[in-house]
């Protein structure tokens, strides 16, 4: 989600830039419609920080073994509807270009 969430934001901060004459409004607009993408792409599960991060071999073990579950192709989608945050969570607005 972090490649969805800079995309968006550089797209919609470009866009309410634009859109208003005071960048403070601009900052405030940003934030009404981004903050309730960002809120759901941060909501991992409480394991998922211990999951990427194992200490021992144990978990390494582990982490590789759903490493190649996940790549089988039955799983895969399972998996990626399980632990994927929606990246389609934001309606774009439509930036109208700005005659030059």
């Amino acid at each position: 989600m972090g490649t969805s969430l800079a995309l968006v934001g550089a797209y919609v901060l470009a866009g309410e830039l634009m859109r208003h004459g005071d960048h403070r409004q601009a900052f405030a607009s940003y934030e009404a419609l981004m903050r309730p993408y960002v809120n759901q792409a941060q909501q991992l599960p409480k394991s998922a920080p211990r999951l990427a991060s194992p200490r021992t071999r144990a978990g390494i073990a582990l982490g590789h073994a759903v490493l190649r579950l996940a790549t089988a192709p039955g799983l895969r989608r399972i998996l990626g509807k399980v632990l994927s945050p929606s990246a389609d969570a934001i309606t774009l607005p439509d930036y109208a270009p700005v005659a030059s």
